[in-house]
């Protein structure tokens, strides 16, 4: 039996996530974000002219940096999970559809 359009295009699409976060490329540039926060996590990389409330401001705009970063690596791991959930739910779904069929 098959499965229906939507199904098929949720499978592709988390198949291009699973596929990205098992290679070395996503690996590997997932360490280079990491190297980058830890750059601006760090209190030493402010410039020494800025005012304390200058640093202060330019740690929050860091903060949400850091936290569009972190989130969007989670998101595409996460999704790279999910479809592991996904296509065994797909597939069951599909075995236990021809069985009752026949």
């Amino acid at each position: 039996m098959k499965q229906d359009k939507e199904t098929l295009e949720v499978l592709k699409l988390g198949e291009k996530y699973h596929n990205l976060t098992k290679s070395e490329d996503w690996a590997f540039a997932k360490a280079l974000l990491h190297d980058k926060i830890k750059v601006l996590d760090s209190i030493s990389t402010l410039p020494d002219e800025l005012t304390a409330e200058q640093k202060l401001r330019e740690l929050e705009i860091r903060k949400g940096a850091i936290e569009l970063i972190t989130g969007w690596i989670k998101e595409i791991e996460d999704s790279a999970e999910l479809h592991i959930e996904n296509q065994s739910f797909a597939q069951t779904t599909v075995e236990e559809t021809v069985i009752r069929f026949n």
